[in-house]
């Protein structure tokens, strides 16, 4: 017993001054990363927002409290959550927007951008009722006004990309 409790005492220490150390030249902390298998980042969330992220039937969700926004992320696809800074976001995402698909949930807009051209995108309700089917455009885009859906959630549907929005 004194000896785990000698264990737990010199790690608390060793890890005290190693922080110490290691905080000389930080930059602030302000997103909490999702990665994938691949090492590609699925999704990042502004600590502002005071991201939450919660484990159901093999999936992780991320949610914000500031905007109600949720992604859903099949648990066995992510890798890691990290904590970075602007310029972490920049230099792993750089490259990986210029060449692949994303979307996002801009107030009462989804956008999506760089998709296949032709292809589809499918909006259902809960109870299976389809709000919208959409064509993605010949650059690869879409922008889908969500204002008139009535509140509730929602799987957005694309070749590459399911997830569940929440629509307040």
């Amino acid at each position: 017993m004194k000896l785990k409790l000698f264990f737990i005492i010199a790690l608390f220490y060793v890890s005290c001054m190693c922080g110490t150390i290691g905080a000389v030249e930080t930059s602030e902390v302000n997103y909490l990363l999702v990665w994938s298998q691949d090492e590609s980042v699925l999704g990042y969330y502004g600590l502002e927002d005071n991201p939450v992220v919660t484990y159901d039937n093999g999936y992780l969700n991320v949610s914000t409290e500031n905007k109600g926004i949720v992604a859903e992320f099949v648990s066995s696809q992510v890798m890691k959550f990290t904590l970075g800074d602007n310029e972490d976001i920049a230099t792993q995402l750089k490259e990986q927007l210029l060449n692949s698909s994303y979307l996002k949930k801009d107030g009462n807009v989804l956008v999506f951008s760089s998709f296949k051209s032709g292809s589809s995108v499918m909006v259902v309700s809960l109870d299976g009722k389809v709000m919208n089917s959409e064509t993605i455009d010949s650059e690869g885009n879409l922008v889908l006004p969500i204002s008139h859906y009535p509140s509730g959630v929602y799987v957005v549907k694309t070749e590459s990309i399911t997830c569940k929005i929440i629509k307040k």
